[in-house]
């Protein structure tokens, strides 16, 4: 006696023989590959495959890149040591940043003071270990956060200062 394996026969010890017809119905209704069904099947490896695409599409791997290309003013820097906040009413400067898509423009009361090449990559930073945005121009690296019209630069040692630059308007 040849005995096929339907699911139905996890049910009871005795296997149960349908009819050929009702067996190949049963399949029919619970599997969309018959021939009668093939377009259901196309379908269904349409919508699998469409939600592979979407699924690979929107992985995230850490945060999304920050958009720091622009003119930045400085309002205050913080930290050190001591702990000291300064701003450009206590240092009596006026300092602005000139971000490109590789290179860094620093202006001191509308004199170019320097120009430094940088590149953004994803790394583990100090204050909480977690991957975030890091600016390296090299030998030194600071992390950089965008919320709305402000940037924050945290210098990744401890003791270091972080910056806080506002958007100026283009």
């Amino acid at each position: 006696m040849r005995l096929l394996f339907f699911p139905y026969q996890l049910l009871s010890t005795n296997p149960i023989k349908l009819p050929c017809y009702q067996t190949k119905r049963w399949i029919n209704d619970l599997l969309p590959i018959s021939s009668t069904k093939g377009y259901e099947m196309k379908n269904m490896i349409q919508l699998i495959l469409l939600g592979t695409i979407f699924a690979c599409g929107t992985s995230s791997n850490g945060p999304k890149k920050p958009k720091i290309e622009g003119n930045w003013r400085w309002i205050k820097t913080t930290g050190g040591f001591a702990g000291t906040t300064t701003t450009p009413e206590s240092s009596g400067k006026q300092i602005h940043l000139q971000i490109t898509k590789d290179s860094i423009f620093t202006y001191a009361d509308g004199e170019l003071q320097r120009a430094i090449p940088y590149n953004l990559q994803l790394g583990k930073v100090i204050e909480s270990q977690k991957m975030e945005w890091l600016i390296h121009n090299g030998e030194h690296k600071a992390s950089v956060y965008r919320k709305d019209t402000l940037l924050l630069m945290n210098e990744q040692c401890y003791d270091c200062f972080n910056q806080t630059f506002v958007k100026m308007k283009e």
